[in-house]
């Protein structure tokens, strides 16, 4: 579904756990467009919650990332839904240099700890 302010309208309906219908008989047209104007400047429900994981979530694989590697954002750990991926080629060697990485600062801390 591409039309955003159709979907905004079922987003209310979730969030007010009331028909679409009934939503668009008790809200104005002002008033929607005000709500929908609000949404996009501060998103709230599911979009917030998705934004705070992939700021959690980039935060922690920049702490891990080789200094070489380009920086992880949030959106890289958002879903995407309705978006249709490439899928990317699985590269058993990065998988394993990433592992090694993790592993070794892992090892590091814990080291440093118990000295």
């Amino acid at each position: 579904m591409d039309d955003p302010e159709r979907r905004f309208w079922i987003e209310l309906s979730y969030r007010y756990a009331r028909p679409v219908a009934e939503l668009q008989e008790q809200i104005s047209s002002a008033h929607f467009a005000e709500l929908l104007a609000e949404e996009r400047i501060e998103p709230r429900g599911g979009r917030r919650g998705d934004l705070q994981m992939g700021i959690m979530t980039a935060t922690m694989a920049n702490c891990h990332r080789s200094k070489k590697s380009d920086p992880f954002k949030p959106a890289d750990f958002m879903p995407r839904f309705g978006e249709k991926k490439t899928p990317k080629k699985f590269d058993p060697q990065a998988l394993a240099r990433q592992m090694a990485l993790v592993a070794n600062r892992a090892k590091a801390t814990s080291t440093k700890e118990t000295q």
